[in-house]
C-alpha cells in the first residue's frame, strides 16, 4: 500500500485518527484527508505533521455552498480553516472537490 484516503462523513471527528496516521506514517504512506472543511482551523496544527494532502468539498459560491451543506457560515469555516493550514505551511497541498 502507499497511499490511504481518510473520509466519511468528516474523518476529523475519528478519535484514533492521529493514531491512525502515527501507524501509517511510519510505515511511509501517503496520508489524504478528505474533510468538509468544518473543522479544518482548530486542528490544523496536526493535520500539517500527520497528513501529507487536504482535499475539501466546495459546493460552490458562499450561499450555494451553505445552503447545500445546510450549515451557516460554512464556506467561511471552511476558507478559515484553509487560510490556516497555508499559513502554518504555504506549499501544505490543499485541493477541491464538487459534485455536479
Amino acid at each position: 500500500m502507499r497511499e490511504v484516503v481518510f473520509s466519511g462523513g468528516e474523518a476529523l471527528m475519528h478519535s484514533n485518527l492521529w493514531k491512525l496516521c502515527s501507524i501509517l506514517r511510519e510505515m511511509e504512506i501517503k496520508i489524504t484527508l478528505l474533510s468538509t472543511g468544518l473543522m479544518l482551523e482548530r486542528n490544523a496544527k496536526d493535520i500539517i505533521s500527520n497528513c501529507d494532502e487536504v482535499i475539501v468539498s466546495l459546493d460552490g459560491s458562499q450561499p450555494v455552498h451553505d445552503k447545500i451543506r445546510n450549515i451557516p457560515q460554512g464556506f467561511e469555516k471552511l476558507a478559515a480553516g484553509v487560510k490556516e493550514l497555508k499559513r502554518l505551511n504555504p506549499t501544505f497541498r490543499i485541493t477541491g472537490r464538487c459534485v455536479l
